[in-house]
C-alpha cells in the first residue's frame, strides 16, 4: 500500500513541471503583450486607429453582454479580486510552510497571469484612448466682442435661472431627480446622437449606465463614478447629489465612447447637457459651465462690476444649492478620499496624464491675437498693435459661446 503511494507521489511530482511549464508559457504571452502594448500606445496614431476599432467593438460587444444586468460587474470584479489576491496569499503562505515549493510557485504565477492578462486586456482597450487624438469640440479659432461676451452672460444666466425655477427642490435646496438611473441613461443615451456628426470619432454607441451599490463607500472616496471600459459599463454613484448626477453620468459614458482623457469627458458631458431638450439634464449642463464663462468676461474685459452684477442676477436657490453641494463633500472622510486621491492620481500618471488628478481641470486653449469676429470660421484679420499678446478660451467657454451665437 505504501508503495502505492510513493509511486503516486512520484507520478504527482513528475506532472508538476509540465503544468507549470504551461502556465510560464501563458505568463510570458502576457508579459510580451503588455510590453507591445505599452511600446504601441505611445503613438498616437496607433492610439487613434485602437480606439476607433478593437476598443469600440469591445466595449461593444461586452457592454451587450453584461449591460442588462442591473449590479454593476465592476464592484463583482473587485470582490472577485480581493478574494483571489487574499485566497492565493493564504494558498502560497500554506504551501512555503508545507515546503512544496513548487505548489507555491505556481500559484503566484497563475497569479501573474490574471494580472498581466488584466492589464493586457485594459491597455488595449482603455490606456491607449488616452493617447488618441484630441475630442473635436471647441476648437474653431475664434473671439468675440466684450459686448457679444456680455450678451452670452446675460444669455446663461437667464436660462440657469429660467430653467432652475421649473425644477423642484429638496428640504436641503437641491433639485430633486425626477428619473431612476434607467431612466437618465436613456436620455443621455438619446441626447449623446448630438455627437454622431462629427465624422466618427465617437463611437456610435453609447453603453447604459448603472448605479452603484457600493455608492455610500464611493462618496467616503469621494469618487463620483467609474467607467470600466474592458466590461463597456459607465458606473455612477447614485449618492451625487442630484443636481450634478446628469453631468456626471455624461462624464461616465463619454468614457465608454473613447473618450479617456478628464478634462475631454468633462466638455463632452459640458456639450451633451448643454444640447439637451430635458430640463433636468440642462441645468446640470448649465450649473457646470456658465460660471466659467463668468470668469471668462471678467478676463476678457477687465469688468469686475459686471462679473458681480452677472453673480447677483444668478438665483439664490442655485447659489444655496452649489453651498449644500460644497457642504456634503467637505463632510466625506478625509482619510478615505485621501487614499482615492492617491491611487487615482497614480492611475492618471501611469496613463500618460503627466499631471494626475490635476489633469481634470480643462486647460485654456492658447491662441494668437485677432480682432473679435463673433463668427466662428472667419478669417482673422491681423491684430493691431495695441491688442493682447494671447487670448485664452477654454473649449467649454468656445462650446457656450458657438452654440449662444448659433442661436442668435
Amino acid at each position: 500500500m505504501s508503495d502505492k503511494k510513493s509511486e503516486n507521489r512520484g507520478e504527482t511530482s513528475a506532472r508538476k513541471p509540465v503544468k507549470l511549464k504551461g502556465w510560464l508559457i501563458a505568463l510570458c504571452v502576457c508579459v510580451i503583450a503588455l510590453v507591445v502594448l505599452c511600446v504601441l500606445k505611445t503613438n498616437t496614431s496607433v492610439c487613434e486607429f485602437f480606439a476607433r476599432t478593437f476598443s469600440r467593438a469591445w466595449v461593444w460587444f461586452f457592454s451587450h453582454i453584461f449591460g442588462w444586468l442591473p449590479i454593476s460587474m465592476y464592484e463583482l470584479l473587485i470582490l472577485a479580486a480581493v478574494a483571489g489576491a487574499v485566497f492565493s496569499i493564504v494558498r502560497i503562505i500554506i504551501n512555503l510552510k508545507r515546503k512544496e515549493g513548487l505548489r507555491a510557485l505556481r500559484v503566484a504565477v497563475i497569479a501573474a497571469v490574471a494580472c498581466t492578462g488584466f492589464a493586457s486586456v485594459y491597455t488595449a482597450t482603455a490606456s491607449v484612448c488616452y493617447n488618441r487624438n484630441y475630442i473635436p469640440l471647441g476648437q474653431e479659432n475664434f473671439t468675440v466682442s466684450d459686448e457679444t461676451l456680455f450678451d452670452a452672460c446675460e444669455y446663461y444666466v437667464t436660462k440657469l435661472n429660467e430653467v432652475s425655477a421649473r425644477l423642484k427642490r429638496d428640504s436641503d435646496g437641491i433639485v430633486e431627480n425626477p428619473y431612476t438611473t434607467k431612466e437618465l441613461g436613456d436620455i443621455l443615451q438619446n441626447d449623446f446622437r448630438c455627437l454622431d456628426e462629427f465624422d466618427g470619432f465617437f463611437s456610435p454607441y453609447t453603453p447604459q449606465a448603472k448605479g452603484m451599490a457600493s455608492s455610500f463607500f464611493m462618496s467616503a472616496l469621494s469618487l463620483t463614478g467609474i467607467t470600466f471600459v474592458p466590461f463597456g459599463e459607465p458606473n455612477v454613484n447614485t449618492q451625487n447629489p442630484a443636481c450634478d448626477l446628469p453631468h456626471t453620468m455624461a462624464h461616465e459614458m463619454a468614457h465608454s465612447k473613447g473618450v479617456m482623457r478628464e478634462y475631454e469627458a468633462n466638455i463632452v458631458a459640458n456639450y451633451v447637457c448643454l444640447k439637451s431638450s430635458d430640463d433636468f439634464v440642462l441645468y446640470s449642463g448649465l450649473t457646470h459651465t456658465v460660471y466659467d464663462l463668468l470668469s471668462l468676461y471678467v478676463t476678457q474685459t477687465g469688468d469686475s462690476e459686471g462679473q458681480d452684477a452677472f453673480y447677483d442676477m444668478i438665483d439664490d436657490a442655485i447659489s444655496t444649492e452649489r453651498y449644500a453641494v460644497f457642504l456634503f463633500w467637505t463632510k466625506q472622510s478625509s482619510f478615505f478620499s485621501g487614499i482615492s486621491e492617491w491611487f487615482n492620481n497614480l492611475y492618471l500618471k501611469l496613463n500618460g496624464q503627466s499631471d494626475g488628478t490635476g489633469s481634470y481641470k480643462e486647460p485654456p486653449v492658447v491662441t494668437e491675437p485677432s480682432p473679435p469676429s463673433d463668427t466662428p470660421g472667419d478669417e482673422p484679420a491681423p491684430p493691431e498693435p495695441s491688442a493682447p499678446t494671447v487670448v485664452s478660451y477654454t473649449q467649454t467657454q468656445r462650446i457656450m459661446l458657438e452654440l449662444f451665437l448659433a442661436q442668435k
